[in-house]
């Protein structure tokens, strides 16, 4: 009998999930063309959730934001070209998250935001000079609020909706930088939070949303606003509901990318799309690879970067970087020969899994591996007498804490099945592990930490199994080794 080496997907929830690994000594396989491409980007100096995004002189630039309800004063910009991030001067006073962000010439606004959640909401408003690295203080919003929808139309920024004390609103308000001051304006329709904001044709699309508590519930209503008229007009529904999610603007098109209230779980939101406004229509794009919510978006171009935000719902915050090419071709496709997939016993949710160009992304369901029976997806191929496997675990949604991605030598299919496992768990702690008969209770060899991306690597001679770990551009780093004698 062979044993199968691979790849392991498991959470605790039974809800699927995404998590990239790069197997250095697979091959590349060739797929259909889709419309646009996923890569992946230098990630954010830290996990951040609920960040303000924006493109200011072709670089990515990310304010504020929270890490677990910690919130932060922190200004990174990311340059595409070099692929580093450069900190700068944090925004003075109390740390918040769930901020409105706005370009107007040369220079940043941050537009208030929470302290907490989901209150208070703060008035603050401050613009920032990258030329100086300072901030100003500006003229208080009308009405202290955050998780609004903010975008500039003509040098004058317009924010709607958002949260106040707590509670979903529809209030609508522009500011003025050349006099310093806010006006209000008609009320927008539909009273919502978390909604996104651009401006296509001189127009604000305010883009789904939710009501507070209604966190399963998004929106994908529409609304235009038309300065030109100061009146508001219904927009196509997308066709999925989003809240919580990042927009672009490529082309005169809006694209939607993500979010958090699933249909199928609650969880956060794989699917994008584009509006084209000469045609009223929205179409599909590729599913984001880490589905997050409390993300933004900047537009460069024709490419759009999603740094940061969360991997499941509530607070489950990453440093996962991700751009969206409109014009690459995308090379996803099935795993290639001889590697093959399927589920492990019980797992509630058919996982799914696609290969392109040395990444695997695998979404995935599962109660453990763990106990006497097992209950995960794996991605494997038969491995007969010595050899190893190899992988960098780039990100992993925050389902539970028992959630785990990484590598396997197992002796057979079965969910009781002897095998051997290496993995990351998203609270940045690494587990070597063993059932060392059939139908045993999982056993837990050694625990050692380890944030993403993380390396593994599992080697067998003989009936030894040794298994190492490294960081991002570290050494290998031997943790333990334990036997399993089983054909060969």
């Amino acid at each position: 009998m062979l044993d199968r080496c691979g790849i392991a997907l498991a959470f605790a929830s039974a809800m699927p999930r995404i998590f990239s690994a790069i197997c250095v000594f697979v091959s590349v396989a060739a797929s259909a063309a889709a419309q646009g491409r996923w890569t992946t980007e230098t990630r954010l100096p830290r996990a951040t959730q609920e960040t303000s995004v924006v493109a200011l002189n072709g670089q990515v630039w990310v304010a504020a934001g929270s890490l677990n309800q910690t919130r932060t004063n922190a200004l990174w910009s990311y340059d595409p070209a070099t692929k580093i991030w450069t900190s700068h001067a944090p925004y003075p006073g109390p740390a918040r998250d769930h901020v409105g962000i706005a370009v107007v010439g040369s220079s940043i606004y941050l537009i208030g935001g929470l302290t907490a959640w989901p209150s208070p909401s703060v008035a603050t408003v401050q613009r920032y000079d990258p030329d100086t690295d300072a901030w100003a203080a500006l003229a208080p919003l009308p009405v202290a609020r955050g998780a609004m929808g903010v975008a500039a139309i003509n040098g004058r920024i317009y924010a709607a909706g958002g949260l106040v004390s707590g509670s979903s609103v529809n209030d609508f308000t522009v500011y003025d930088p050349a006099t310093n001051a806010w006006t209000n304006l008609p009320d927008m329709p539909t009273s919502r939070d978390h909604l996104a904001a651009t401006v296509v044709n001189g127009k604000l699309y305010a883009i789904g949303g939710r009501l507070v508590g209604n966190t399963c519930a998004p929106m994908n209503i529409v609304e235009i606003f038309d300065p030109a008229t100061n009146t508001w007009t219904s927009g196509p529904p997308m066709q999925h509901a989003h809240g919580g999610h990042a927009i672009g603007a490529v082309n005169g098109h809006i694209q939607v990318f993500g979010g958090e209230g699933s249909v199928d779980n609650c969880g956060t939101i794989a699917e994008s799309e584009d509006f084209d406004p000469s045609t009223n229509t929205w179409t599909s794009l590729p599913n984001m690879p880490t589905p997050r919510h409390g993300i933004g978006g900047a537009t460069i171009g024709t490419t759009v970067y999603l740094p940061g935000g969360a991997t499941w719902k509530g607070d489950s915050a990453t440093a996962v970087h991700e751009k969206y090419d409109t014009t690459g071709t995308s090379t996803a496709g099935p795993v290639p020969s001889p590697w093959t997939a399927q589920d492990i016993g019980s797992v509630g949710i058919s996982g799914e899994e696609q290969y392109d160009n040395g990444v695997f992304t695998i979404r995935a369901a599962g109660a453990n591996i763990y106990n006497s029976a097992d209950s995960f997806r794996f991605v494997y191929q038969p491995l007969t007498g010595d050899g190893q496997i190899v992988a960098r675990i780039d990100s992993l949604g925050f389902t539970s804490r028992n959630a785990k991605a990484g590598i396997m030598i197992r002796e057979t299919l079965a969910a009781n099945s002897r095998h051997v496992v290496l993995d990351s768990q998203p609270d940045d702690t690494v587990e070597f592990m063993s059932r060392a008969s059939t139908g045993a209770a999982v056993t837990k060899l050694i625990g050692a930490t380890g944030a993403e991306p993380i390396w593994l690597k599992l080697v067998r001679a003989g009936s030894t199994i040794t298994a190492f770990t490294a960081g991002d551009g570290g050494t290998w780093a031997q943790i333990g080794s334990t036997s399993l004698t089983a054909p060969r």
